[in-house]
């Protein structure tokens, strides 16, 4: 018996074996959670671990997108040790930022506390070359002025934190700095005075004659010297894509039921009995479809400037 039992089993559970095989045990459905930021439902697995926020009275609300968008705004805009959580006062500890900001942002913060760290040290200094981050132990102080760095030879000042002026005394190279300087404003002065910048690129440009049809010489860029427009739309629509305070703009030459408001109202009478009647000569002759719109020049200094075109009955009839 102990041997039939002996065969038997391995039998039994080759069978139940091959039922769980045949039907497997269906999975769970995993629970969703709403972010307090995007308001949307997520997975569980899309919010932060509760290990992450052990330091907080507060479990984790905000989903993981919205959690790293939170701390590359707050690497971006405060010092590194003042990075706090998005749900309470609480600053982040620096593994709590390491686990949940992304790698580019917190090289940004890890540079930043290094950096704080070293600063603390009086004897430290760092070069002010605007290419290197480098920085070494100076202790020489005021004994010793010149720090010159040993990553890339670049030469400052300790005493006034400024480059090394060889020859010249601190106030001396401050009273040519400050000279410079404002000889620096008083030039873009005039630069501003005589020039305008491109609406595209921003380069200063001057104009010493010729039309008002400017083209940038760097990015070309084409545009109105007088309102900065630009002048691929007024070539392609008209003058009307001009600013309005623009000697060159004009009203445009088909109607635009958005402008007859600001038209006088004998101007929009004298307009509507103008339509009808051309209405009116389209539906007696087919030879009038070429004939062009009575226009109208008395209501402003301008020269005369058409209306409309015979070929735009639709729009007509919206105007009557």
């Amino acid at each position: 018996m102990a041997a039939t039992k002996t065969l038997k089993r391995p039998a039994e559970e080759a069978v139940k074996s091959c039922k769980d095989q045949a039907n497997p045990p269906k999975k769970k459905k995993g629970h969703k959670r709403s972010c307090v930021v995007c308001d949307t439902n997520k997975h569980y697995n899309q919010f932060p671990g509760q290990a992450k926020v052990s330091s907080h009275e507060h479990g984790a609300n905000i989903c993981r997108p919205c959690y790293v968008r939170h701390l590359e705004a707050e690497i971006d805009s405060k010092t590194w040790d003042e990075v706090a959580c998005p749900e309470c006062p609480v600053r982040l500890t620096y593994s709590e930022v390491e686990s949940m900001a992304n790698p580019e942002d917190f090289a940004k913060y890890e540079r930043a506390s290094i950096r704080a760290t070293l600063s603390a040290d009086p004897d430290f200094r760092f070069c002010l070359s605007t290419t290197c981050d480098s920085g070494q132990v100076h202790p020489g102080g005021a004994d010793e002025p010149i720090f010159s760095c040993q990553a890339c030879g670049h030469k400052h000042c300790v005493t006034c934190e400024t480059n090394w002026h060889a020859g010249e005394t601190c106030e001396e190279y401050q009273a040519a700095l400050h000279r410079s300087t404002e000889h620096d404003e008083k030039s873009q002065k005039e630069i501003d005075k005589i020039s305008k910048p491109c609406p595209q690129c921003r380069v200063p440009i001057q104009k010493n004659s010729g039309c008002d049809h400017m083209t940038c010489s760097r990015c070309n860029h084409d545009f109105c010297w007088a309102c900065s427009a630009d002048y691929n739309d007024i070539a392609r629509q008209g003058n009307h894509h001009h600013e309005k305070s623009c000697r060159h703009y004009r009203i445009s030459d088909r109607p635009n039921l958005e402008l007859l408001p600001e038209l006088q109202p004998w101007f929009r009478l004298k307009l509507r009995l103008q339509l009808r009647a051309q209405l009116q000569v389209q539906e007696c002759s087919l030879q009038m479809q070429h004939t062009k719109l009575v226009l109208v020049s008395d209501y402003r200094e301008d020269p005369i400037v058409p209306l409309a075109e015979p070929n735009t009955p639709q729009l007509l009839t919206q105007l009557l």
